[in-house]
């Protein structure tokens, strides 16, 4: 099913310790991709407050509208809340 413009994006990263300098790259060109296709809002679950400063950093080079969480509920009320427009959702775990 292709997406709509205005799709949101819920990333759960709790597992992740660091951001590999060696993914980095392939992650700006994922982001540069979704917003091209129309994503509105990312909402990121953040266990580490170093993934936390890598991924808003990349979120910040490829202009990606990002807002970061520490639970998945927080996350999800916040994408819950946004307009109409932002109702298609793409879940990562």
């Amino acid at each position: 099913m292709p997406l709509k413009a205005g799709f949101t994006l819920l990333v759960d990263l709790t597992g992740m310790k660091a951001h590999p300098l060696s993914v980095q790259p392939v992650h700006l060109q994922a982001q540069q991709m979704m917003l091209a296709r129309g994503l509105a809002q990312t909402a990121e679950v953040c266990a580490s407050s170093m993934v936390v400063f890598q991924t808003g950093a990349i979120s910040k080079q490829s202009q990606m509208p990002l807002r970061q969480f520490t639970s998945k509920e927080e996350a999800e009320a916040f994408l819950d809340a946004l307009p109409q427009t932002h109702t298609h959702r793409v879940a990562h775990a």
